[in-house]
């Protein structure tokens, strides 16, 4: 008997607190192609998701939420009225206007240091060089302050570059 009571206590919370789903499909309309990832939520909230290869979608569901946001990109984003008695919907995405093409443009640092690797590695670009190079090499390095550019002879004008303790005379 102790048994059927302890079954009784275990079942309950269960019950109480176990949420309805709300299932769907969202497909391309005119060809009726599954629509992988596209983004469904319930309206102000933040209860959402997205859906699978298939198209199909399982939410949360609660008497409150009244209407589904469906999104994606390249398609019109829709927002449906939800009735209490209605268990799954079958929606079509309609393709919004034709995407132009996009370029991507990233540029780097002139100066970039590795916080990765063990030892202490500065990559310096041909911009940085650029910067304050008028008449030589050894003039590129003078705005960087981890390289030390010094006259080796000043009759001769033979500068001096010194980085990571090695010498290099440039004539």
């Amino acid at each position: 008997m102790k048994i059927i009571h302890y079954l009784i206590l275990l079942l309950i919370p269960v019950v109480m607190f176990s949420q309805e789903t709300f299932n769907g499909k969202v497909q391309e309309m005119g060809t009726e192609m599954p629509v992988p990832g596209a983004n469904v939520y319930w309206l102000n909230t933040e209860v959402g998701t997205i859906t699978d290869f298939n198209g199909e979608f399982s939410i949360p569901y609660k008497k409150d939420y009244k209407k589904l946001v469906i999104s994606f990109m390249g398609y019109t984003s829709d927002t449906l009225s939800i009735k209490n008695n209605q268990s799954e919907l079958i929606h079509k995405l309609s393709p919004s206007a034709n995407l132009d093409e996009v370029d991507l443009v990233s540029r780097k640092k002139a100066t970039s240091r590795s916080y990765l690797e063990s030892t202490n590695v500065m990559n310096i670009s041909s911009d940085e060089l650029l910067k304050a190079a008028c008449c030589n090499l050894s003039e590129s390095f003078e705005t960087n302050p981890s390289i030390d550019v010094n006259f080796a002879d000043a009759i001769s004008g033979t500068r001096q570059i010194k980085m990571l303790g090695l010498t290099v005379l440039i004539y």
